[in-house]
């Protein structure tokens, strides 16, 4: 098995999937004459072959592998489901990822993983009820303290606070996140974005110029500061024409990051 994940992190699906298929071909009951429980052994051996087959464009042989990956019994075999569901995602089918996304809560209900991102299918429907709910779950299965899994939920939750017009709660949100980590750049955006959006501009100023110094060069961040400093009558005329210059034809500003955090934990 191990070769396998080898050969998948290398990138070589081809190579992963029939080295996985040659070790599920010998005796299911004694894939491995090393003292491993053969159960962890299979479940990890058809979840590589899933991946690579998906990795392959084998979408359907891909679903049938993780899906009796999920059927061996041990403890982690939601998270074959939790695959499946991203490979549907990618590919475009949203409602077999959200029914397998399901299947996979109703296997593991505390998983944080599946409770993120079937928040982040609710999120992307504008179903934002039903997606804050799911991210205060993951809050409350992660508890306290400074995890990736707790701030990108809280960013999400800030966001949906923005979209829904509670500005103190979108407010405390992204705070939380700098109290876990002080330097957060997409906390600190955010509260600028949300600052600029209420008129609070010095205090979207001084969010802005935080982003900035630690990454320089940021589109949107520059110009949400032009936008501020503008409103506060401290027009910078050198700056702006730096800035301005860097926006594409199209209009469109890369970078963006008043957007929820879409990776899952």
């Amino acid at each position: 098995f191990s070769l396998a994940e080898v050969l998948l992190e290398l990138g070589q699906a081809a190579e992963a999937s029939r080295y996985a298929q040659g070790l599920l071909a010998r005796d299911s009951e004694q894939l491995s004459f090393f003292p491993i429980d053969q159960r962890e052994l299979r479940y990890a051996t058809l979840h590589v072959l899933g991946r690579a087959q998906a990795g392959l464009g084998q979408v359907e042989e891909a679903a049938q592998a993780l899906r009796q990956a999920s059927e061996v019994p041990v403890a982690r075999r939601s998270e074959a489901l939790g695959h499946l569901s991203d490979i549907y995602k990618e590919a475009g089918n949203r409602d077999a990822a959200f029914t397998t996304l399901s299947e996979a809560l109703s296997i593991d209900p505390q998983h944080p993983r599946h409770l993120f991102n079937i928040g982040m299918l609710h999120l992307e429907a504008g179903a934002f009820e039903d997606s804050r709910q799911h991210f205060e779950q993951v809050l409350k299965v992660v508890g306290e303290g400074r995890t990736d899994a707790r701030m990108r939920a809280l960013l999400n939750l800030g966001f949906i606070a923005k979209t829904q017009g509670d500005v103190d709660g979108a407010e405390a949100r992204y705070l939380e996140v700098l109290s876990l980590e002080p330097e957060h750049s997409d906390a600190r955006a955010n509260l600028g974005h949300l600052y600029l959006s209420v008129g609070r501009y010095a205090d979207a100023v001084t969010r802005f110029e935080e982003v900035l110094a630690a990454e320089p060069g940021l589109l949107d961040i520059e110009l949400g500061l032009l936008s501020a400093l503008l409103a506060l009558g401290r027009w910078e005329p050198e700056r702006a024409r730096q800035v301005l210059t860097s926006v594409p034809e199209s209009g469109a500003v890369p970078g963006e990051l008043s957007l929820p955090a879409a990776s899952a934990p």
